[in-house]
């Protein structure tokens, strides 16, 4: 009986063309892949499941969730400040409302989820041109902001639900020096017709002044 001897035949190689076809729906693929996580994540139905899980791991793990610490701050703001004082408590509570549209637009349910990273990459959003509305600020409030922001996290850390503050480290905002201008006395004329969003921002000290355009959302004229 005669033996058979066996030759590996190697196949060909593919073509230039094939292979960039090969790539292309490789790269389709995973295109697809991620447009569909993008399109679940804006389903509200599973947007609030990931929200509901979110919760069950925070209460099985014992940690606090920032809906429930920004709601313990503004009380505890509410209790010291003069309650007469809605302006101060107001200001906390537009702050309150950032911080917590922020955490949840970027799916954030437990304290221990802020981190200076994410603190930062907030930060940087900040700027009169911002697409996101909220973060459509002068330096002025983006100051006042972070301020507000730090000391939310300090009294996270002060109740013992934080270790750190992850804001600690994140540099201050200068003021925009165009921001607050003195007036001599006579030249108050020029506000005579003056809009209501502007009335609590103008005051008089002594003969001068001083228009505050960070009250008025960083309103800035050249």
């Amino acid at each position: 009986m005669e033996a058979v001897q066996v030759c590996e035949v190697p196949l060909p190689a593919p073509k230039r063309q094939e292979q960039h076809y090969l790539r292309k729906d490789r790269s389709w693929e995973k295109a697809e892949q991620q447009a569909q996580e993008i399109r679940e994540s804006w389903d509200p139905v599973k947007q609030k499941l990931r929200e509901l899980d979110e919760l069950k791991q925070a209460q099985e793990l014992g940690e606090v969730t920032i809906t429930y610490a920004l709601e313990r701050w503004l009380a505890s703001v509410k209790a010291v400040s003069d309650s007469g004082n809605e302006h101060t408590q107001s200001k906390y509570q537009t702050a309150a409302k950032h911080i917590g549209a922020w955490a949840r637009s970027n799916h954030l349910i437990r304290l221990t989820q802020i981190t200076p990273d994410a603190l930062d990459h907030w930060k940087s959003l900040w700027s009169p041109k911002a697409k996101n509305p909220n973060d459509r600020i002068g330096k002025t409030t983006a100051g006042r902001r972070l301020e507000k922001v730090k000391r939310f996290l300090n009294y996270c850390v002060k109740m013992r639900w934080l270790a750190v503050n992850p804001a600690a480290e994140l540099k201050a905002i200068k003021p925009d020096p165009s921001v607050t201008w003195p007036l001599l006395w006579n030249w108050i004329a020029v506000f005579v017709e003056v809009p209501e969003v502007l009335k609590s921002t103008v005051f008089k000290l002594g003969r001068t002044v001083f228009v505050s355009a960070d009250e008025a959302g960083d309103v800035v004229v050249d």
